[in-house]
């Protein structure tokens, strides 16, 4: 299988990012933002196809939620490209305030867009 999607957990079990990867992508140090756990903590689930690994990526990002959406997760995308919330690594950073006074801290304005609503 050539494609895989993984997720790191905490010592107690806890997903706290979910990936998708080729080769030693799940334990590249100079591409992620969060610590990489020993690997008998990360769990792997295996493909054969590239649209296999992405839909499975999506599925659980949204099965334990980023911690944004209220969940245990760091993921800063809701996973895969060309899904809701998948943004650019160099992706510009916005401060957005709303009409009630509310503000929110963006990387990529196109998911806040969509999900307020917003054209």
């Amino acid at each position: 299988m050539k494609y895989y999607v993984y997720v790191y957990n905490s010592p107690e079990g806890v997903p706290y990012y979910v990936g998708k990867g080729l080769g030693a992508r799940a334990f590249n140090r100079v591409r992620h933002r969060c610590p990489i756990p020993p690997k008998e903590q990360i769990q792997f689930f295996y493909f054969s196809e590239d649209w296999e690994a992405d839909e499975c990526e999506i599925d659980l990002i949204h099965f334990f939620k980023r911690t944004i959406d209220g969940g245990t997760l760091l993921n800063i995308s809701t996973g895969g490209p060309g899904s809701p919330g998948y943004t650019r690594p160099h992706a510009k950073r916005w401060i957005v305030t709303t009409p009630d006074g509310d503000t929110h801290h963006l990387r990529g304005l196109h998911l806040f867009c969509r999900e307020h609503g917003i054209n």
